[in-house]
């Protein structure tokens, strides 16, 4: 019922079919919402878009479109937060769309967090000319510096996390920890998945704790930085992860699977030189379910995540890292043979 009521106020707001058809394809999800039938089946969009004179015409339509669907999912009984990472690199038509929603006066109930890396942005960069612009609105905007984490917020993370009965052994690791990565998010988990990999760390089952080895955590090397850290955990990686991950990283932070498998053959020598049983397959490509096994212990060892059929790196240094290991002079050939 309240799904109803909210498609009912989509379509009330938005006016038209041709607005939902903007929304449905530029948020797929929201297509079984939008042309739901009424026996709960979905109906057919129709086989083209409307049609816009020009790219600034398009442009108006979608920000107009888009701005009247949140007006419509957004109430006081039903307020948004919207968290979006990585704002260094988004591009003029993402920040315009993000100016045009947290600017309009008609929406009350939205709460837009944006989160970017302060040393990649100057005052010239496009984030901080369309923050003058939302700012010369009037709009109220908090700044929050996120440094990097202190020796205390180790502590309380190894104390959360590793189930130490003895404080003062927490306090000892949380400083070599916090000595070794200067409070790095990403390089502390990092580091103390090392830890486990090199047995300083190990759990037992029968006290159901991690128990540490002092000695061992103090003579453990750490890189200088979190993608060197990371290069030599995939290094130690099996050899067809490796590849697979290198593959992954040529299409950026993520990748849907099928096409995945689709352009595997473009790297077949690659990845089926490596693939148990040499050939990998018919073709001497790897098969589509190695590739998936390749790419499901990558996200066991942390290295990327899982949403569907999407795999995606956990964090965009552990896709430079991968990309990295690519010989720079074959990279080109990499991405010619899978097409991007």
């Amino acid at each position: 019922e309240d799904l109803n009521k909210i498609r009912q106020a989509i379509m009330d707001s938005v006016g038209s079919v041709d607005g939902c058809v903007v929304l449905a394809e530029s948020i797929p999800a929201l297509r079984r919402l939008l042309f739901k039938d009424d026996k709960g089946g979905s109906q057919h969009m129709g086989s083209s878009s409307p049609t816009m004179a020009t790219t600034i015409e398009a442009q108006n339509r979608f920000q107009y479109v888009f701005r009247t669907f949140v007006r419509a999912i957004v109430s006081p009984r039903r307020p948004l937060v919207l968290f979006l990472d990585d704002l260094q690199w988004a591009d003029a038509a993402s920040l315009d769309l993000i100016q045009v929603m947290v600017t309009d006066t008609q929406t009350q109930s939205l709460l837009f967090l944006g989160c970017y890396r302060d040393n990649e942005v100057s005052d010239s960069h496009i984030f901080s000319a369309a923050v003058r612009q939302i700012q010369g609105q009037k709009i109220p905007i908090t700044n929050i510096h996120v440094d990097n984490i202190s020796k205390e917020d180790v502590y309380n993370l190894i104390l959360d996390n590793l189930n130490l009965d003895d404080p003062n052994e927490a306090h000892e690791l949380a400083n070599v920890v916090h000595r070794k990565t200067s409070g790095t998010p990403l390089f502390v988990i990092q580091f103390l998945l090392k830890l486990v990999d090199f047995g300083a760390l190990q759990y037992s089952f029968r006290s159901k704790s991690w128990l540490v080895s002092s000695d061992a955590v103090k003579s453990c090397s750490v890189a200088n930085n979190a993608v060197d850290l990371i290069i030599d955990k995939i290094l130690r990686l099996p050899n067809e992860v490796k590849a697979a991950l290198k593959l992954v990283a040529c299409f950026g932070s993520h990748c849907d699977g099928s096409l995945l498998c689709l352009v595997a053959t473009g790297v077949a020598g690659e990845i089926a030189a490596v693939t148990p049983g040499g050939t990998g397959g018919e073709g001497g490509r790897a098969s589509d379910p190695e590739l998936m096994r390749m790419l499901e212990f990558a996200v066991h060892e942390g290295l990327m995540d899982k949403v569907g059929s999407v795999f995606r790196f956990s964090h965009d240094q552990i896709q430079l890292a991968a990309y990295s290991l690519i010989p720079e002079a074959e990279r080109g050939g990499w991405h010619l043979r899978i097409g991007t």
